[in-house]
């Protein structure tokens, strides 16, 4: 009860708060200024050094800047004060991060007019689940806002992401599913390819196998392994007729499908190393089981670290990444029925695992590449009014 009462008295001092914040910013936005070397500022939804934020916004920094171009990164927070207090069910905690992250984000309201173009992920102040785009409205009066979202993050608060689409100068998306939704908000909803940096993830070499064990492996959170879980019997038939394969899942929970040969590994194992572990898969598999527009909004992360690797994958057709063929550089499974054939198929044919490897990173080399998508971000960014 007591939680609840501090919670509400926080809630009503943090609006009351914005509302000031949302006075000021009307005050200090000024329309943006011309400079000879563009500059861009983005604005990450998530925080520094966590997933999304970086393959999305942040890692474009280089390869713009290559270009030519000035891209500063403005992060809301830190990965360690959004786990400790972003995340945490304590009230003070909840609150204290969302008051540091409005006060961060006002912080440069005065400076935005320096840049050439502002690009912002989902929301300009992240997280607090705001009824209307209030801030996003206010630094409108900078003339070139673009706000971006990979995901269907409307499914969650569909008021703020429809509203903050509305006002937004421009949006851009990754995929089809994304930019048909957004265009019917706004016009100038433009699509530029998720990039990613595959030069992390080591080549995996097929030939250099000492063994002919095959390693059929996933990667995820517990939650998402229920995908996994669904094909678990299609799975075992895998294991009872070919005894050469094994399965690797980096999973921070150990959840039974019935298989025997399979072995968890997880992050803060002993030696564990991420991405040597995922370069010991022969074959990765991206289970998406569920048709809802979540899945369809999505560009699979799973997806682009096969490619990534070289590595030959089965993935469900919701979700794929640009440019992927069946047959040619994945494979796409529709049913529960299909993995178990299109698994079995693949093992009775271990050339075709190794084309489809080199076909995969071939694919994300030449459609996801930063340097490549670079000029198509620029012109959105900068030269589409």
């Amino acid at each position: 009860m007591l939680n609840k009462i501090i919670n509400k008295l926080l809630h009503l001092a943090f609006l009351t708060f914005v509302r000031i914040a949302i006075i000021y910013a009307r005050f200090k936005i000024k329309k943006q200024q011309e400079n000879q070397k563009k500059r861009i500022l983005a604005l990450p939804y998530y925080p520094l050094n966590y997933a999304g934020g970086h393959e999305r916004i942040g890692d474009w920094k280089n390869a713009v800047e290559a270009h030519g171009a000035s891209f500063e990164i403005h992060w809301a927070a830190d990965e360690k004060f959004y786990k400790s207090h972003g995340l945490s069910k304590d009230p003070w905690k909840k609150y204290r991060f969302f008051f540091a992250l409005t006060q961060r984000r006002l912080s440069i309201i005065k400076t935005l007019h320096h840049y050439d173009a502002i690009w912002v992920q989902r929301a300009f102040v992240p997280f607090f689940p705001f009824v209307n785009a209030v801030f996003e409205n206010a630094i409108a009066a900078h003339g070139n806002v673009t706000y971006d979202f990979y995901d269907a993050d409307y499914k969650s608060n569909h008021n703020l992401v429809k509203n903050t689409i509305e006002v937004a100068q421009k949006v851009t998306v990754p995929n089809t599913f994304l930019q048909e939704f957004c265009s019917k908000i706004n016009a100038n909803t433009f699509k530029v390819p998720f990039s990613f940096n595959y030069s992390k993830y080591p080549i995996h070499d097929y030939q250099s196998k000492s063994n002919s064990d095959v390693v059929i492996g996933w990667a995820g959170a517990p939650g998402n392994f229920e995908n996994v879980r669904q094909i678990g019997n299609q799975l075992v038939q895998i294991e009872n007729e070919f005894p050469q394969v094994r399965f690797l899942f980096v999973c921070r929970e150990k959840i039974d499908v019935g298989l025997n040969r399979v072995t968890y590994t997880k992050w803060g194992d002993e030696g564990f190393d991420y991405f040597q572990t995922l370069n010991t898969f022969d074959i990765g598999i991206n289970p998406l089981l569920k048709d809802d527009e979540r899945t369809k909004a999505k560009t699979s992360f799973k997806c682009m670290e096969y490619m990534s690797l070289g590595i030959a994958f089965l993935t469900s057709p919701h979700g794929i990444p640009n440019g992927i063929k069946h047959n040619e550089n994945g494979i796409i499974v529709d049913n529960n029925q299909e993995w178990y054939k299109e698994i079995k198929s693949l093992l009775q044919n271990p050339e075709k695992i190794e084309e489809l490897g080199s076909n995969a990173r071939k694919l994300i080399e030449n459609e996801h590449d930063y340097f490549k998508n670079t000029p198509i971000l620029l012109d959105v960014l900068i030269n589409t009014k």
